[in-house]
């Protein structure tokens, strides 16, 4: 299942399987539901990458809302699920939504991930602020409203992906407006309960330029608004316990492997 979050038109694009280039075929297996409110701006959708379930997982803000007070029933979390059959699609009476606000108050969040566990079954988001973790089958929605990955240094997260056990997380660090270097990329392993949503570190990696090269000229000064160039992506093979992390602002893909205790570089590559 494909699944697009296209806020222009307030709605999801949603293509089920087997997927085909031919038109008429794949209009057929083809679904556009609307947002059930106009005012929500989604910001990603997660499945699993072993779905059991046709469970969507979404996540976005309120629009029209001031950026800077912290407020509530502005962050929402969500649940878009299919409970029809996948050999004869009904886009108009087999989908249900379900909403859930983040309680308390915040401000915009400029950074915030998620990901599930590898069936689709739990969802796990990871801000500045606050973590949850979100499970399908009970509705059940559970908010720590704090970074617990690293509590001391703000953290914005750029991209996450779990192996149902453990989790990478990649994105940036606050260095303090004093620090030539304003914000460094960091890797870290974690583990995260989704009966507290607490995320516990594990191990982490911090990137460091080599003095020669054209990145050691980087501040990554604005990191902390969105940019493309600042982009990150993290995909884990949780076969060979491997990962992939490409960091767009240095033109870098890294390779790692990871145990439970341990976040290990394998090796690097950089086109320039």
């Amino acid at each position: 299942m494909i699944v697009e979050a296209q806020n222009d038109y307030t709605e999801f694009l949603i293509q089920f399987a087997p997927y085909t280039d031919n038109i008429t075929e794949a209009n057929d297996r083809s679904c556009s539901i609307e947002y059930n409110d106009d005012s929500q701006f989604v910001y990603a959708v997660a499945l699993g990458k072993n779905q059991s379930t046709y469970n969507i997982f979404f996540f976005g803000e309120m629009i029209g809302l001031d950026k800077q007070n912290a407020l509530v029933n502005r962050t929402f979390v969500g649940i878009l699920s299919y409970t029809g059959s996948p050999s004869s699609i009904d886009c108009d009476n087999d989908f249900t939504f379900t909403i859930q606000f983040i309680p308390g108050a915040f401000a915009h969040q400029e950074h915030i991930v998620m990901v599930t566990d590898l069936i689709g079954s739990i969802a796990y988001g990871f801000s500045d602020l606050f973590t949850f973790s979100y499970t399908a089958a009970t509705n059940n929605l559970v908010v720590y409203q704090n970074n617990s990955l690293s509590p001391s240094t703000s953290f914005s997260p750029f991209a996450v992906d779990y192996d149902g056990g453990l989790g990478i997380i990649a994105g940036f660090l606050d260095n303090g407006r004093n620090s030539r270097v304003r914000y460094r990329a960091v890797i870290i392993l974690f583990s995260v309960s989704a009966s507290t949503a607490i995320a516990t570190p594990i191990s982490s990696w911090n990137y460091s330029a080599s003095l020669t090269s054209w990145q050691a000229g980087l501040t990554n000064v604005g990191a902390d608004q969105y940019a493309a160039k600042f982009d990150m992506s993290v995909s884990i093979n949780p076969i060979t316990t491997q990962v992939l992390v490409g960091i767009q602002s240095i033109n870098t893909v890294f390779l790692f492997s990871y145990t439970t205790t341990t976040l290990t570089l394998i090796s690097s590559m950089s086109p320039g």
